[in-house]
Formats: C-alpha cells, sequence, structure tokens
C-alpha cells in the first residue's frame, strides 16, 4: 500500500457503471419479492448541493451523472426477472429509486422518465421539495409510475430552516400547498424531519405533529440532527466542543451525541421517538 494515491490519471467519471443485478441474484440468498417489497436501482448519483448535515458530497461526490438509457432499461428488466414475483394485487414490481437527488436535472430526470414508463413499474423516490413546484415534473412522476416521494422538509420552523440555509426558498406554508397538490395529482408525500435541540423546542415539536396530521404526511420520519463524520456540520461542531460522544454506534440519528444546554439527552430522545409518534395518533384520533 503506498501512503497516497494520485487519481488525475484516471480517466473521468461521467456516467453510472450498470448494477449487474443476474450476478447479485446469484451470490443472494434473498429470494424474489412481490410488489410490497421494493428493490433497489439507482438512475443517477451525487448532489451538487453543500447541505451541512449531509454526509453525500463526501460519500459519492457532487459530480452530478447518470446511466446510459440503453443500460437503465436493461438493468431494470434484469432486475424485474431475478428478483421479482407476482403475487395477486402486486402484479408490478416495486423499485426504490435511491438516487441521492434525481431531479437537479430536469432534462435528465423527464427522459429517465419516459423510459420508465415503458418498464411498467411501481417505484418511489427521493425528491427535493422544490422540484415538485413543477406540475409538468409531478404528473410525469404520476405517469411513469411514481407512488410515493420522499421529501427532506428538514423542519416546518423558519427560523430553523435559515438555520440550515433552507429558508429563502422554503416556508411551511410552501410544504402544504405542495403536498395538496401532489395528492390530488396522485402522488404521496412522504416527510423527513430534523430536530435540533439547539433549535427546537418541546413546543415546536408539537406543532410539528399537528402540521403533518393536518397535511396527512404519509409515513413521516422524525431524526435527531446528527452531525455524521466528515460533513461540514461535524468540524463545525467538532471545533467548537459541541460533541459528546464519538461512538459510531450511535451516530444513527435517534440519539442525541451533541451537547444541549437545555435538554437531558435521554428525555429529549424519549420526545422525539416516542411522545411525537404518540402525538400523531392522538391527533388522528381526534
Amino acid at each position: 500500500m503506498k501512503p497516497l494515491y494520485d487519481s488525475k490519471e484516471f480517466p473521468p467519471v461521467t456516467e453510472i457503471i450498470p448494477i449487474d443485478y443476474e450476478r447479485i441474484a446469484k451470490a443472494s440468498k434473498r429470494e424474489k419479492v412481490d410488489g410490497t417489497k421494493s428493490i433497489p436501482l439507482y438512475i443517477t448519483r451525487d448532489c451538487p448541493f453543500e447541505c451541512s448535515f449531509c454526509v453525500t458530497p463526501n460519500f459519492t461526490g457532487k459530480l452530478y451523472r447518470t446511466q446510459k438509457p440503453d443500460a437503465l432499461k436493461k438493468q431494470i428488466e434484469t432486475a424485474k426477472k431475478v428478483f421479482f414475483k407476482a403475487k395477486g394485487k402486486s402484479s408490478k414490481p416495486w423499485f426504490m429509486l435511491c438516487d441521492e437527488n434525481l431531479g437537479v436535472s430536469k432534462k435528465r430526470l423527464w427522459e429517465s422518465l419516459e423510459l420508465i414508463k415503458e418498464c411498467n413499474i411501481n417505484f418511489s423516490v427521493f425528491f427535493s421539495i422544490n422540484f415538485l413546484e413543477d406540475k409538468e415534473t409531478v404528473r410525469r412522476l404520476v405517469e411513469a409510475g411514481c407512488i410515493m416521494v420522499l421529501v427532506g422538509f428538514e423542519s416546518i420552523k423558519q427560523s430553523t430552516l435559515e438555520a440550515y440555509n433552507k429558508g429563502h426558498v422554503n416556508s411551511a406554508d410552501q410544504f402544504a400547498r405542495l403536498i395538496d397538490e401532489c395528492r390530488q395529482a396522485g402522488l404521496n408525500v412522504q416527510g423527513n424531519f430534523l430536530i435540533n435541540p439547539s433549535l427546537d423546542s418541546y413546543e415546536d415539536m408539537d406543532d410539528l405533529v399537528t402540521f403533518v396530521s393536518k397535511n396527512n404526511i404519509f409515513m413521516p420520519i422524525f431524526q435527531i440532527i446528527t452531525p455524521y463524520p466528515g460533513t461540514t456540520m461535524y468540524w463545525e461542531y467538532k471545533n467548537n466542543g459541541w460533541i459528546t460522544d464519538e461512538n459510531r454506534e450511535k451516530y444513527n440519528a435517534m440519539n442525541l451525541v451533541i451537547r444541549s444546554d437545555k435538554y437531558d439527552p435521554v428525555k429529549f430522545q424519549h420526545k422525539v421517538h416516542d411522545q411525537l409518534q404518540q402525538g400523531l395518533l392522538m391527533e388522528k384520533h381526534c
């Protein structure tokens, strides 16, 4: 092993190498699944944006790249053959598109959706809320077989959004409007929210429960803010002495690993993971 490897002489990575599903199936113990269980698929990789809490820039890079159209169709058909088995009403396979941000390029997105439409599948995808502003894109998603988009709302509190450098483009009112428009178009919206003890109070969490219930957000995800190693946020927290636990097993968005001057860590975790869910159940029964 060398102490340093220089990749300057390597060819540029501008496309995605297709996943060999047939080879994976032969080496895998996973049996075929019906349409109630997802099959993972990548259409694009990376994201050019720099959210301070996101691991993508360090994990997969910022160079946005896509698959060749023919390779994408072949990959989907192969995955259907080796991993899918129709059962009852689940006559269509369900693919989970694992792209970090599928909607970065509208042109490429639309081209991919046309190809996916020909493959006769259902799929769900991670998507930026701002791309759902385009009603034509939403229509094409639904026509191609998209049944759900997972959106990183992060927060409904404007000051928190501004702290994440998202307040200039996002707001709770905008979220509510887009969720309603997507539902009317036939698209479910799953929401992901970050809870930060430095920015969010217990009262803010209660407001979030009300918002999620009122807008019928599908399968909401609540995560405690976590400065994942390698992110801009991690080094900021590390340099300021705000990290209280370096045990990587706790870096799963379920544990409070940063300093909180207002809340006891155990009580805070309980509020996020138990009381938020209980609050949703109560809201739905009211």
